[in-house]
């Protein structure tokens, strides 16, 4: 077999190999959206806080991430304003019933979590989990001001971008929240929907030059599939090896929130 023989046979073999190590699905792991505080007749409301704490993001060899457990610790701040004093019963869904803390004017009030899906789907490189949750709790309300803070944690879903045996992973790390029933309150005239996004980040050098490898994203989903996504614009900052991004969301409001990490 002569030489020309030999290198084609090797480079077959090697492209062979490649295509073969790449044929395998990208690794998906996501979890169902937990969602705004239903509306309630006699309430108004005049802005919602919210924060999104990531504890860390998914990076590096699939095994790795495979076996990690993210979260992020979710807070949803409602400022409402009441005609009378009366009580309302009000729901919100998650995919975890994991650490829930509600407080009304600051006293801590009782709920109930009923489970009301449950069936998961898993595949080859896949695992959706349909889990979700129920939170009822029964609200007490003056005259005027009130303050509803929500507290929960939820799993963070795993998106695979960038694959292959032969090649870095790449990760998108992101959980979703619909946004869709806080559409449905009476909503002050100057209402706003401020949203914090963070995440643990060992801030290098190389991060002042170039920015830093990861991307908090916050984008807008609509159930009208005409209506095209919108990437909303935030202001970055980083203090004390945690990296945060702030939105402020007026006029514009989405069904839905997609809050990511996204490695470069």
């Amino acid at each position: 077999m002569n030489l020309k023989k030999v290198i084609l046979a090797l480079c077959t073999i090697l492209i062979s190999i490649t295509i073969t190590a790449n044929l395998r699905a990208p690794y998906i792991h996501s979890y169902k959206p937990s969602s705004a505080l239903n509306s309630v007749s006699g309430l108004k409301v005049l802005s919602e806080n919210l924060r999104f704490e990531f504890s860390g993001f998914a990076s590096g060899k699939i095994n790795s991430v495979i076996s990690s457990n993210y979260i992020c610790r979710t807070y949803a701040v409602y400022n409402v304003e009441s005609e009378n004093i009366f009580s309302a019963e009000m729901e919100f869904i998650s995919p975890s019933a994991d650490s829930i803390e509600i407080k009304l004017n600051d006293a801590t009030i009782p709920f109930h979590t009923e489970i009301i899906s449950q069936d998961d789907d898993d595949g080859n490189w896949r695992r959706i989990v349909k889990t979700l949750y129920s939170i009822n709790f029964t609200g007490d309300f003056r005259k005027e001001n009130n303050r509803i803070e929500v507290v929960y944690s939820q799993p963070v879903s795993i998106y695979e971008t960038s694959y292959g045996y032969f090649r870095k992973s790449r990760y998108s790390s992101s959980v979703t929240y619909e946004f869709w029933p806080l559409k449905e309150w009476e909503r002050d005239i100057n209402f706003t929907a401020e949203i914090t996004i963070s995440v643990p980040y060992k801030w290098g050098i190389s991060d002042y030059i170039t920015g830093s490898d990861i991307n908090l994203e916050l984008n807008g989903l609509f159930k009208d599939s005409t209506r095209k996504n919108i990437p909303f614009n935030g202001i970055n900052s980083h203090k004390k090896g945690i990296l945060v991004k702030k939105y402020i969301l007026t006029d514009i409001l989405p069904d839905f929130l997609n809050i990511s990490i996204n490695e470069d």
